[in-house]
């Protein structure tokens, strides 16, 4: 297979992914996906809606009420953990492949937050979700420890695909500084 041809193998799939993102952040419960309790509160205005205790800008808070026991069942727990965690680990394999500058680990990052930052914001306008900053820690955390090993090892997996660029300087290194 060519590069034109997994090139665009690999846009398909990272639309895909976007378009179950897209359902899974946005749209939840209406599509069956009732674990997430995405309840659409569109007739509240927005004041009502944030006065409901949708923001938390303290970090740590709401990962230390899962685990204090406090908190509706283990199960929405280990959701909630596992699934902010894995949810944007997608975008540190696709990005980096897709746009050259993604490939540089600041550039990634700010990005990254960007989009987290974008997304909670989006869900308290939508009346669909809150803004946690337990979210953006943990989404980012998932992204950035896959972006890492992708970097690390992916490196090795092009070389093999002669996919990404032929050149090992055109990808980031993850550390180099002492």
């Amino acid at each position: 297979m060519n590069n034109k041809k997994i090139r665009i193998l690999v846009w398909i799939i990272f639309l895909i992914y976007l378009f179950i993102w897209f359902l899974i952040l946005f749209v939840g419960s209406f599509i069956g996906l009732s674990y997430l309790r995405r309840t659409n509160r569109s007739f509240m205005s927005l004041i009502e809606y944030i006065q409901l205790g949708t923001i938390n800008l303290i970090p740590f808070q709401t990962i230390r009420y899962y685990f204090s026991g406090d908190h509706l069942n283990q199960r929405t727990m280990i959701i909630q953990l596992v699934g902010n965690f894995v949810l944007f680990m997608p975008f540190s394999i696709f990005l980096p492949i897709l746009y050259t500058k993604c490939r540089s680990i600041k550039f990634f990052i700010k990005l990254l937050l960007l989009l987290n930052v974008a997304v909670e914001v989006a869900q308290v306008l939508l009346r669909v979700g809150s803004f946690d900053i337990d979210t953006i820690i943990l989404n980012s955390g998932g992204a950035i420890l896959i972006y890492i090993l992708f970097m690390k090892w992916g490196t090795k997996l092009s070389r093999h695909l002669n996919f990404l660029h032929k050149e090992k300087e055109t990808l980031i290194e993850v550390s180099t500084a002492p």
